[in-house]
């Protein structure tokens, strides 16, 4: 069908085109043609994602609608400001990709790689056991909620226990990790680390001895000097800023009353002014003491 250029319908197409690219012009990222894809942020969603029910090893099953809908993977990766990154499943980006960061086994510049699926998208699948029959079976968790929070030995850290919502309190076990947690040589075990062993008797008395003290600290640190460069010195010292006209003129001003006031010191006549006055008011204290004399024998 053509439509005539001048009709309505083609002002108001035309219209609705503007308000468009004035939109993605006042919205959209800027982003050079020869910066990979994912090298920037144009992937990151608005906001950060927070209480993400999912860790890597989940299983879970996509619920979008698309070409993805209905499969069930594995979650490779959970980013706050991503998403959730699937295994063999989900988006699938194109970008080309510099030399310096091609993979191992890559041959081509041409690069394909896995987006990230929102935590909406997605639904657990996990193991119940059927209370008829005794067996495991897999079951499909449309909504999660986190709960308390707890220490788990696996992770070394404290995460928030999961539960199906709107069922009362059946919690689901977060996966095992991917990569098995240590604990470093220097670090302190929860339960100990927990336990309290010092109390305060008295408030006069420091909490490390002080015989402690030179094993925590140097003693001799405050005689350390820093060594600068005279590029640092540059850089840390800083600017002096230009007077304005009339800043000039106030300290001109300050500077020349102050030569005048050093001037009449050293010609003395700051001392005979000082003596005029002393002289002026001891005159005038005398006046005052005679007044009131003369009144005093007047009501007499």
């Amino acid at each position: 069908m053509r439509i005539p250029r001048f009709s309505a319908l083609a002002r108001q197409l035309r219209r609705k085109d503007l308000t468009a690219k004035n939109k993605n012009a006042e919205t959209g990222r800027k982003t050079a043609p020869f910066i990979p894809g994912f090298m920037t942020d144009d992937h990151l969603v608005d906001e950060p994602l927070k209480n993400i029910p999912f860790k890597p090893n989940d299983i879970v099953q996509v619920i979008k609608p698309g070409p993805d809908f209905g499969k069930i993977t594995r979650v490779h990766y959970v980013g706050d400001r991503m998403g959730v990154a699937l295994e063999n499943v989900g988006p699938k980006h194109t970008t080309v990709l510099p030399k310096s960061h091609w993979r191992e086994g890559q041959t081509s510049y041409v690069y394909t790689f896995n987006g990230f699926t929102h935590p909406k998208d997605l639904r657990l699948i996990t193991t119940v056991k059927d209370d008829k029959t005794g067996e495991m079976v897999h079951a499909a968790v449309n909504k999660l909620k986190l709960g308390e929070e707890y220490y788990d030995d696996r992770y070394k850290t404290r995460l928030r226990r999961r539960y199906v919502a709107n069922t009362g309190g059946v919690s689901i076990p977060w996966p095992d990790p991917v990569d098995e947690v240590t604990e470093g040589n220097f670090v302190t075990p929860y339960d100990e680390a927990r336990e309290r062993t010092f109390f305060v008797t008295d408030a006069t008395i420091p909490p490390v001895p002080k015989v402690a003290l030179d094993s925590l600290r140097n003693p001799y640190a405050w005689k350390l000097k820093p060594d600068l460069t005279e590029e640092e010195i540059h850089r840390l010292t800083p600017p002096k800023m230009p007077l304005t006209e009339a800043k000039k003129a106030r300290i001109a001003e300050v500077q020349a009353l102050l030569k005048k006031q050093e001037e009449r010191e050293l010609s003395g006549e700051a001392e005979r002014i000082r003596e005029l006055t002393a002289k002026a008011l001891k005159q005038r204290l005398d006046a005052a003491d005679r007044l009131k004399k003369a009144a005093k024998q007047a009501e007499a």
